[in-house]
Formats: structure tokens, C-alpha cells, sequence
């Protein structure tokens, strides 16, 4: 069947899910002639084959790869488990043999976690999320807050940061303890595409720490409803409930469409 002025279809193209079409013109004249060929299944050694009569779209699919940038291997173990599901490859800093130190000299979380996410995204051309969380507490005024990591110095320890806290938390009753976790998450797209998403979960500062996992604050944040610090939890036990586990699926609510808009 011919026709005048038929739009062009690349080669390989499949036609109502069924056979690939080929093109041939006429030479010198505007009547191009569409020809249905059923594909030869036994040249399917190479790519360049298969790419015949598998459609064009899927030839060109590749794994996106978005970057966690954080060199915190516990905060990167926990947002690796927490995204576990998605069809995407995550990186760490780890898989760049050099990338800039971002100062986070913001005045809140969501100002650190985008200024980490752009520098990163600027420098890998990657699709970039970013954390920056930390503890709040009530009768400090919402200390240590942004300075929460290095909250006794510059290179404290966990221990030297929570023992701080509990030093000056002496001789104030367990009803005004109260505290809170905070994570923020910033994804980057090299495009520019920018969201910004967060979570909070509730507790109580303990007078001496308790458990052995987790990081950070984990010993001596208290959560009233199971009655067990974070650090007394199993992983997956605080997986399902933390600050970072809230942002994280608010983060997966807007994942495919910020993913999508990153495509086109």
C-alpha cells in the first residue's frame, strides 16, 4: 500500500505490537512504500539484531542512577534499605574517586540538604538526594538542631555529642524531655528540577543511654510507644518508624513523577 507524505517511522518500529515495519522510497518522486517483514528470530546473537525487532523505546532503556551523598555509612546503609524496590542503581560518594566538600553552614536542615544535593548533582551529573537531620530538644530551646553531629566539637564522637546533651539535660524531670528527630531529604536534578520533603518522630530524652545499634542520638532517645531507645531496636524495627523512614516515603510519594519530569 502506498501514500503521499507518510510520517517517518524509525526502522524496528512495531506496528500494533506486531511485526517491525521497514521503509523503502521511490526515488525522486513523494510516495513512500511501508512493508510489513516478519522478524528473523535466528540472528538474535548480536544487539544490533535484536534491536531489529525489539522496540525501539526498550533499546534505549537504561537504569537510571541516582546519587546518595553522604559519606555517613550509617545514614547510608539506612536510605539504601529504605529505598530498597526501586528500579534505579544507588551510588554513595564512595563510587567517586574525588567530589567537593560541601560546608553545611545553613541555617536550617532543608538549607544544608539542598546546598549538599546541588553541589553533588553539579559535580556527577546525577540525579542527587541529600539528608541532613539531627535532634530537637524542648527544654533546650530546640538544641542541638542543625549542630547536632558536631554538637561537643568539630570530630566528636557520638558519645562525646549525647553525653554533652545529657550533662546539661542534669536535674530536668522526665515530663520535659521531650525531643523530636528531624530529616530532611533534597533531590537535585541536573536539569535543575528541585523537592524538598521531611520527617519528624517524637521522643523522650533518658537520663543514661541504652542499646547498642543505631548511630547518632540512638542510646538515649526514648520512643514512649514500644518503651525502647532507638538504639535498643533491631533495624527494622526503627525502619518503620524513624524521622528518616517518614521523609523517605514522602520522598517515594514524589519519586516517579520527579523521575519522569528528570526524563523528558
Amino acid at each position: 500500500m502506498s501514500r503521499k507524505a507518510c510520517r517517518t517511522v524509525e526502522p524496528g518500529f512495531v506496528n500494533s505490537g506486531r511485526w517491525p515495519v521497514t521503509r523503502s522510497s521511490q526515488e525522486n518522486t513523494e510516495t513512500e512504500t511501508w512493508k510489513y517483514e516478519k522478524p528473523n528470530y535466528s540472528k538474535r546473537s548480536t544487539s544490533s539484531n535484536l534491536c531489529a525487532f525489539v522496540p525501539v523505546a526498550l533499546c534505549l532503556f537504561k537504569t537510571m542512577k541516582i546519587v546518595i551523598a553522604t559519606t555517613n555509612q550509617n545514614k547510608l546503609r539506612e536510605l539504601k534499605d529504605l529505598l530498597q524496590g526501586l528500579d534505579v542503581e544507588l551510588l554513595s560518594l564512595k563510587d567517586f574517586s574525588e567530589h567537593p566538600a560541601v560546608v553545611e553552614d545553613g541555617e536550617s536542615f532543608a538549607e544544608n540538604a539542598l546546598k549538599k544535593a546541588r553541589a553533588i548533582c553539579a559535580h556527577s551529573g546525577l540525579v542527587t538526594i541529600a539528608d541532613d537531620s539531627g535532634l530537637e530538644v524542648d527544654a533546650l530551646s530546640g538544641r542541638p538542631g542543625i549542630y547536632s553531629a558536631r554538637y561537643a566539637g568539630d570530630n566528636a564522637t557520638d558519645g562525646e555529642n549525647y553525653t554533652k546533651l545529657l550533662d546539661e539535660l542534669q536535674g530536668i524531670k522526665s515530663a520535659d524531655r521531650g525531643a523530636r528527630f528531624c530529616c530532611v531529604l533534597a533531590i537535585v536534578s541536573p536539569s535543575g528540577t528541585e523537592k524538598v520533603v521531611a520527617g519528624e518522630y517524637r521522643g523522650v530524652i533518658i537520663d543514661e543511654p541504652r542499646g547498642h545499634n543505631g548511630f547518632g542520638y540512638d542510646p538515649v532517645f526514648l520512643d514512649p510507644a514500644s518503651g525502647l531507645t532507638f538504639a535498643e531496636m533491631v533495624p527494622e524495627q526503627k525502619n518503620r518508624i524513624s524521622h528518616r523512614a517518614r521523609a523517605l516515603h514522602e520522598l517515594r510519594k514524589i519519586l516517579p513523577d520527579f523521575l519522569g519530569m528528570v526524563s523528558q
